[in-house]
């Protein structure tokens, strides 16, 4: 059976008195060699909510669109303007972005859009820029603004992409903090970094919580490839929904699994419950 890697976006809709609950998880499978598989149906997929199997009432592939706040960290060398560009260019059929970039805080420099041009001149400020300092606490700040954000727009699908060539390794008090936003605002977090950075809790931990994925790359030449499984787990998810009995509490902890052979589900495995 294939365990559950990480979290994906998960929705929660509570009921007054006690009446039933219905969640909603958004989550992508890949065969053994890590190509997307996408035809599971619901016999194929076990749901556990608390450490209890759950009945599914749907699940289907994803159509509902995405929100994707990008965080750049490339100390200003630009190096992965031509992977956001190849990412975008994979999803923005279904996807609207923001983007900020560490300077050494995490600037807002483009909200929520899918227009073309607003796009362009976002991605020609991810260019080269000149050197800027490392900082692994802004790193966690700028996800914490990204998920707070969600949490005040409450959008059905919401996406964090954070590259860095640095890491969040720090001691900062901030860590758990971020992480229950990140929770709580139901984003999936997905990290590009270089191989050598250093990864706290935050980039280590919230993407197999969040359902997001990690890819590690040595350098340059390994951006196109990493690129291309982030598109494909954002473009060929599922969607299942399941709803727990009446006057069952909803559990922070989750896990999807699968009986197809070979097969591993990267869905979340914490949940807000508010």
């Amino acid at each position: 059976m294939a365990v559950v890697v990480g979290n994906s976006i998960v929705t929660s809709a509570a009921s007054p008195n006690n009446a039933p609950v219905t969640r909603t998880i958004y989550f992508s499978a890949t065969d053994a060699k890590g190509a997307p598989v996408t035809d599971l149906t619901a016999a194929d997929v076990t749901v556990k909510d608390g450490g209890k199997n759950v009945t599914i009432d749907k699940l289907a592939a994803a159509t509902a669109p995405m929100h994707i706040a990008v965080i750049v960290d490339d100390n200003g060398s630009g190096g992965y303007q031509g992977a956001l560009v190849q990412i975008i260019q994979g999803t923005v059929n279904n996807a609207q972005f923001s983007f900020r970039v560490l300077n050494p805080q995490a600037q807002l420099v483009q909200d929520f859009t899918k227009d073309f041009d607003a796009l362009k001149a976002a991605l020609g400020r991810m260019g080269p820029r000149g050197t800027a300092r490392p900082d692994p606490d802004q790193v966690i700040e700028g996800n914490a603004e990204a998920s707070k954000d969600f949490v005040a727009k409450k959008v059905e699908r919401p996406v964090i992409l954070v590259l860095t060539s640095n890491g969040d390794e720090t001691q900062s008090t901030n860590v758990d903090r971020t992480l229950d936003i990140l929770k709580d605002s139901r984003a999936m977090l997905n990290v590009m970094m270089l191989s050598n950075a250093t990864l706290g809790r935050l980039l280590g931990d919230g993407p197999k919580a969040s359902g997001g994925r990690s890819e590690p790359i040595g350098g340059s030449a390994g951006l196109p490839a990493a690129s291309q499984r982030i598109i494909d787990h954002l473009t060929k998810q599922f969607v299942v929904t399941y709803t727990l009995p009446d006057g069952t509490k909803p559990s922070e902890r989750v896990q999807v699994t699968t009986s197809r052979k070979g097969v591993t589900i990267t869905a979340p495995s914490r949940l807000s419950v508010g």
